[in-house]
C-alpha cells in the first residue's frame, strides 16, 4: 500500500466543510447524511479485510439493502482467508444521521489533513482524519483515510494503542 500526503494548493484539496460538524466542539464530518445515503445505494457492496493481531485475518462484505430516506439496511458476512463463510451473515438498519456520527471527533484531538491512499480497490484522494485518545491510561491513535469521492466507511482505518496496531481494516473490494 502507497501512501503520499499532498499539499493544500490543488483546487480539490478542500477539507471538510464546516457545516458538516454535528456537534459544536468536533471536527467536521467528511459527508453529510444525505451523501453517505447517495453514495450507498442498495447493491453497493464493500469488502474489506480486518486484521487484529494474533488472530487471523478474516473479510467483511457488507451490502446496502432495503434504503429508506431515513435509513439504511445491511447485510454482512464474515470470510476466512480463503473466502469460506464464517457463522450466519447479519443484518442490521441504522439512520443516515447514525452512520455520519460514526466520523464525528472532538475538534481538540482531530487533525484532518488531504491525502492520497492506495489499496486493492484502487488509488483514492482522501481526507485523512489523525484522531488521539486515551484507553486504560494508554495513548490510542486512530487514523481513518475517507476517500472523497466514495461515501461511507473510510476506505483504510487503523487503531493503535500505546505505539502498536490492534485493528486495521482496508477496503479491497467496491461494487456500486
Amino acid at each position: 500500500m502507497a501512501l503520499v500526503m499532498v499539499g493544500l494548493e490543488a483546487a480539490d484539496s478542500k477539507l471538510p466543510p464546516d457545516g458538516n460538524r454535528m456537534k459544536k466542539d468536533h471536527a467536521p464530518t467528511p459527508f453529510t447524511a444525505e451523501e453517505i445515503r447517495l453514495g450507498c445505494p442498495d447493491g453497493r457492496k464493500t469488502k474489506y479485510k480486518i486484521e487484529i493481531p494474533g488472530k487471523p485475518f478474516h473479510y467483511q462484505i457488507t451490502t446496502f439493502v432495503n434504503a429508506t430516506p431515513e435509513t439504511a439496511g445491511f447485510e454482512m458476512t464474515t470470510l476466512d482467508k480463503d473466502g469460506n463463510t464464517i457463522g450466519q451473515m447479519q443484518t442490521a438498519t441504522a439512520t443516515w444521521s447514525e452512520l455520519q456520527t460514526h466520523a464525528s471527533f472532538p475538534q481538540s484531538r482531530t487533525k484532518i489533513e488531504n491525502a492520497s491512499y492506495t489499496t486493492a480497490a484502487g488509488a483514492f484522494d482522501c481526507w485523512y482524519y489523525h484522531v488521539t485518545g486515551e484507553k486504560d491510561g494508554k495513548p490510542v491513535i486512530s487514523k481513518y483515510y475517507f476517500a472523497k469521492k466514495l461515501p461511507g466507511p473510510p476506505i483504510y482505518f487503523i487503531q493503535e494503542t500505546d505505539g502498536s496496531p490492534t485493528f486495521t481494516m482496508t477496503l479491497v473490494e467496491n461494487k456500486q
